[in-house]
This record gives structure tokens, sequence and C-alpha cells, in this order.
């Protein structure tokens, strides 16, 4: 019935280079060289009679052939490994992509929590500001993205709706109410990732401290930049509270006090969505479905909090 197939390892060659747009990419991932990753797909497709990669200088691309095979090729791969995991009593593997400063600032410092109740599933989180592509970047399960979530996207389910706040270190506030202070130097992000709509601008920032005339304003590409010059006592930190849910518990931050030259700050101010993607080929995957329901669960707990400490 099957005996016209191509191999396993051919198929699983193919759909690596697909995946990675790279025979050496694909030659790393699988641990041989380039070379005989390129005999593979000349000997795939010499079994075939078909072209399933234009070869360029630097690059190679698929052709619309090889596109369909590397749709059906994934779905195959992937189904056989959820089988052999399930029979064998493992849970897959899962890549989450996502921003660099909710990896580091949120999601690893509660991965412990996940990794305890579900010890069998393999986490790796894929670290990026540029927003990966999911539908041709397959080694990726799902992603957390950070802007303004799309109404119109059926793969899109909001997480969290982060409202801004101003924070520094208790020294910082303490030494803004002194006589003859230095003006207030406020600290907030210059988005890296173009797609991203600004929060602020510079008037706005200003009339956050109308007492304090007049302040400096310093930007910074990441919003863990931010915090870590805020730990250090260099500013205000104008940044959403759920990424500084551990400086705040550990008192190494707090909001502004109550005090006239500071009042203003206190205030939210609205902010952009975390938002969930996962891609169909994904929404069978159990480690998926467990992971999402597990962040859906802490960070709306987390947002219902973070409202009622604000009325």
């Amino acid at each position: 019935m099957f005996g016209q197939l191509p191999s396993l390892r051919s198929i699983r060659t193919f759909e690596s280079a697909a995946r990675l747009g790279s025979f050496k990419e694909a030659a790393l991932e699988l641990h041989v060289s380039p070379t005989a990753v390129s005999h593979q797909i000349r000997t795939l497709e010499g079994q075939l009679q078909v072209k399933l990669f234009e070869r360029h200088t630097r690059a190679v691309v698929l052709t619309a052939d090889g596109e369909k095979l590397a749709r059906v090729a994934h779905q195959m791969l992937r189904a056989l490994s959820d089988t052999l995991n399930e029979i064998t009593h493992r849970d897959a593997p899962l890549t989450i992509g996502t921003t660099t400063a909710f990896a580091a600032m949120w999601l690893v410092p509660h991965l412990s929590e996940f990794r305890s109740a579900h010890p069998n599933i393999d986490i790796q989180v894929k670290a990026d500001d540029q927003p990966v592509d999911i539908t041709t970047q397959h080694q990726v399960d799902l992603v957390i993205r950070y802007g303004i979530m799309p109404d119109d996207d059926p793969d899109a389910s909001l997480l969290f709706r982060e409202s801004l706040q101003c924070y520094a270190a208790p020294a910082y506030w303490q030494s803004l109410l002194r006589p003859a202070a230095s003006p207030a130097s406020i600290l907030c992000t210059r988005w890296k990732n173009p797609a991203l709509p600004p929060v602020h601008d510079q008037q706005r920032l200003r009339n956050l401290f109308p007492n304090q005339q007049p302040i400096t304003v310093r930007e910074f590409e990441e919003e863990n930049q931010i915090i870590q010059a805020a730990l250090a006592g260099q500013g205000i930190a104008l940044v959403s509270q759920l990424l500084v849910e551990t400086p705040l518990a550990n008192g190494w931050l707090v909001s502004a006090p109550q005090e006239p030259a500071v009042s203003a700050a206190a205030h939210p101010f609205s902010g952009l969505d975390y938002y969930l993607k996962i891609p169909d080929r994904s929404r069978t995957n159990p480690a998926v479905c467990q992971f999402a329901d597990w962040l859906g669960r802490k960070l709306s707990s987390y947002q219902s909090q973070s409202v009622s400490d604000q009325k």
C-alpha cells in the first residue's frame, strides 16, 4: 500500500530544510553535513521527479510543489511525534515565541510553576522583539505577542491588557521630595518593533510631573533595560505592572507616593495588549493546550487583581 513512499529519513530532511529555509541550518538541526542534506533532497526530487527547491547563491526557496509537500510533511511528522509521545507516556516538546522583556521579566520566573505541574513537557522559549511568523516558522508552537490585538484574527486571544504606571527605587522618590531636588528623569520605551504604536509622547510624560519641571526623558529599546535602570536608581520607569511584579514584591521598586510633587504620576494610563496566537497545526498538541490553559488562568487572575488594586 505504501511501497512507493519515500523514506522517512528523506522526508524528515526535506521538512527540516523547508521549515528552516536553509540546507545548512537543517544540517545543524539533524547533526549531519550540508552535503548530506543536499544529497537527500536531490535523491527525493529524483524519486518524485519533482523540483522541490529553487537553488540560489545564498538561499533555497520552496517551489509551489515543495510548499505543498512541506505542509503535509510537517503535519505527518507532528502527528507521528504526538502519537509516539502518547504511547510512550511522554508529553510533546513545546516552543514558545515571545518578546524579550516578557520572557525575562515574567514568563521565565513563573515557568517553574508550570513545570512542576507538567514535568514531562520540555519547554523552550524563543525570545525576539520582532514578531515570529508562525505560518512559516513551524518550529514555534505558539506565540505571545505584544501590541494591539487584531479583532479579525481567529487565531488570537487576549491574555492581558496592561496599564502603565511609574515605578522607582524608594530612595529615588525620596530624592524628588527634597528642596532643590534634581529634575525627575523618566525612563520609557522606544520600540524596536516599528509596528508597535507609541503609548506616550514627550508632553504626556511631562504632564506626569507638573510640579517637577523641567524633567528629562530617557528612552530605551527594551522594557527590561528600563527596569534595570530604575533598580539602579537612575530614574522613574514608565512600565507595565506585569513586568515589575518581582521588584514590587521585594520592595526594590515602588509606585509613586501620594505627595504633591509626584501625585499625578500615581495615576495609570492604558498601554498595549498581550495576546496569544495558536496556529491550527498546534491546536491538537496536548502540551500547547495545557500551557495555554495555565497561562490564561494565570494572567486572568493577575488582571483581576491589578484592576482591584487600582480602585
